[in-house]
């Protein structure tokens, strides 16, 4: 027997785990078959190329762009009265690259106690930047500049400052910084429109400390297009008088013997079975019915598959994988019970794809 023969063999004897089929009761349509062509399938693979994983800078750490710490501050103000105050702050953190030496954050602190307007509460908005000088796989040290605005209601202020900073683990941090606050409005004190302060802070990396901000690299993924010509015929068959389905079982029946239609060079198992469906049948109007709503969609999607095959073959080439693995691979079999002639008397029933990435 030829090969394209056993591969209908093949197709039309052993059962496809990647679908099941639902029944549906024998349909009473007395329209006779229509060739009007529904809508031509479009296999919508993204072929894009995934990027490498990338390997980990250092090993004890995942790849990681986002963090988000809560610290503890206390800021001093060199004025006339030596002010101190604490603060507790938010700050939202992102790294630059997989390595993490580079991070700007925005965040927020909440401030109680004297300052250089006096005692109040106030809130420091603030932008910050962070350049790691010396990294290892548990300790960092960097330098950073921070700049905020005080919004109090005794007034508000500028505060800038730039120092040094600590890691442990990826999980706390200490800062130390020099700060200059200068005025907003009226002066802090007669012909005083900037002081100097300090600030120190602990902190803790909440993303470090509970998970979850880790960078997830995207993996491919696999898309199923099979079923898509299984719904059609599934279509074709409840379109069909009681009359125009037994003639459609009776062309089954042929068409799926690879004695009669065996595969041509150019042709699978699934072409060589429409086109002996098409050839086979009798009622008027079917088999153009078939040719519209059954080969020129296998068809287009056979060509779409091909596409999609070379530029995977290409990608490989080069050790690389595309964002999806498309399958399109119908089977006779599963084609003979959405056309209802696996049941007499026939019965259409739907044929339910899932994915499986192992499959071709």
């Amino acid at each position: 027997m030829k090969g394209g023969a056993l591969a209908i063999v093949i197709g039309t004897l052993a059962a496809n785990t990647n679908a099941t089929a639902t029944p549906t009761p024998t349909p009473t349509a007395t329209a006779t078959p229509t060739a009007t062509p529904t809508p031509t399938p479009t296999a919508n693979c993204d072929t894009t190329p995934l990027s490498a994983t990338p390997l980990r800078p250092f090993t004890l750490y995942p790849i990681r762009h986002d963090e988000l710490w809560v610290t503890t501050d206390y800021l001093g103000d060199w004025s006339h009265g030596h002010d101190a105050s604490g603060g507790i702050d938010a700050e939202y953190v992102h790294a630059f690259g997989d390595d993490q030496r580079v991070r700007v954050g925005i965040g927020n602190t909440f401030q109680i106690g004297s300052w250089a307007r006096g005692g109040s509460i106030a809130v420091i908005p603030a932008l910050s930047f962070r350049g790691s000088v010396v990294m290892d796989d548990f300790f960092d040290f960097y330098v950073l500049a921070k700049a905020g605005v005080v919004l109090a209601q005794s007034g508000d202020a500028a505060r800038g400052g730039v120092g040094f900073g600590a890691r442990a683990g990826r999980l706390v941090e200490l800062e130390l910084s020099v700060d200059a606050l200068a005025a907003l409005g009226s002066p802090f004190a007669p012909d005083e429109r900037w002081i100097p302060g300090f600030g120190v802070s602990l902190g803790l990396d909440l993303c470090g400390a509970f998970g979850g901000c880790a960078a997830v690299p995207r993996t491919e993924e696999t898309k199923n297009f099979t079923c898509d010509l299984y719904q059609r015929a599934y279509d074709v068959c409840t379109s069909l008088a009681p009359t125009a389905n037994a003639d459609l079982c009776s062309a089954v029946e042929k068409a799926i013997d690879p004695d009669r239609f065996t595969p041509t060079s150019d042709e699978d198992s699934t072409d060589a079975f429409l086109r002996g469906l098409a050839a086979s049948v009798t009622t008027p109007g079917l088999a153009d019915a078939i040719r519209a709503r059954l080969i020129a969609p296998h068809q287009a999607l056979r060509a779409q598959r091909a596409t999609n095959q070379e530029t995977e073959r290409i990608l490989q080439q080069t050790k690389q994988s595309p964002a999806q693995h498309c399958r399109y691979m119908p089977y006779p079999a599963e084609l003979r019970t959405a056309l209802g002639c696996d049941t007499s008397p026939p019965q259409c029933q739907r044929v339910t794809c899932t994915m499986d990435a192992s499959a071709p």
